[in-house]
């Protein structure tokens, strides 16, 4: 079922991607058009979400723009959501195909840790903030799609949010150590003898071993949710355009770990293209 999402919010939906996340720009143009509105919707708030995390400043102030969003979800905000294009056409998307309202609110709660520099956890704490944060946004894509439930899909799901999560960690490594912050698994650093607080010093060996086994762990996750994509029929594939670009990134940090800590020019838009064609 196609979303009647109006022309202006779809437009404004689409120009964010654009602008904001290339990846699910490119990725999304792929999608069947059956599906392909109410999929950029969702993609769109998630854009606003991190992009609330990723500009710095007041935590707090963060944090309240957070809570607008969930308010917005849970209906308290209608008047404001109305003269808002991405709260409409993501209010619309929830409606029509009722999605999850817990899930929402379950991805808005997880990002809270990305205003703050709070340490991670180990492991297992690291891949359920990647599940509540990036998973959710191909299980969404999935209810929308109408894919049944099973297992392969909830596999399928679950590990590429790990897998994604990870780029958008090794992408955004630069801005986090700047600011504090430490998003690598706090076992992964201990293996590597290093601390939170070692870890935000000057890089040396030691964050090479980190990097490198981050990059690992994308590299496991990725292998397994494509196993998992096996098990689904082949216009499930089309949802997860964005695991093709995992590799794209890996290999790239995988040549240079220590270029992590510093800003580096985007992937090329052919580069994107033809991994996303491929997939």
């Amino acid at each position: 079922m196609a979303v009647t999402i109006a022309p202006d919010d779809f437009a404004h939906c689409l120009e964010l991607l654009k602008s904001g996340a290339p990846d699910f720009y490119f990725a999304d143009l792929l999608l069947p058009e059956q599906h392909k509105a109410a999929i950029i919707a969702l993609h769109a708030f998630h854009v606003e979400v991190t992009n609330i995390c990723l500009a710095g400043g007041e935590p707090m102030a963060g944090q309240v723009r957070l809570q607008w969003w969930s308010e917005v979800i849970q209906g308290i905000r209608a008047d404001e959501a109305s003269g808002h294009p991405v709260a409409r056409a993501l209010m619309q998307v929830i409606a029509e195909h009722n999605l999850p309202v817990s899930s929402f609110e379950a991805k808005l709660e997880a990002h809270i840790f990305d205003l703050y520099n709070d340490p991670m956890g180990n492991r297992s704490d690291f891949e359920a903030y990647c599940g509540e944060t990036r998973s959710c946004l191909f299980q969404w894509a999935s209810l929308v799609a109408g894919l049944p439930p099973e297992r392969a899909l909830a596999d399928a799901s679950g590990h590429s949010g790990v897998a994604t999560g990870i780029v958008s960690v090794l992408e955004n490594m630069a801005r986090y150590h700047g600011n504090g912050q430490v998003f690598v698994p706090s076992d992964l650093l201990a293996a590597t003898g290093l601390s939170r607080e070692t870890f935000l010093v000057q890089p040396e060996a030691a964050h090479e071993a980190a990097i490198t086994g981050l990059v690992d762990l994308g590299f496991e996750h990725e292998a397994k949710a494509r196993q998992a994509l096996q098990h689904l029929p082949q216009e499930a594939r089309a949802l997860f355009k964005p695991l093709a670009l995992v590799p794209v990134y890996l290999k790239r940090v995988q040549r240079d770990p220590m270029a992590v800590f510093k800003p580096r020019p985007p992937l090329s838009q052919i580069r994107r293209q033809w991994a996303l064609w491929r997939f």
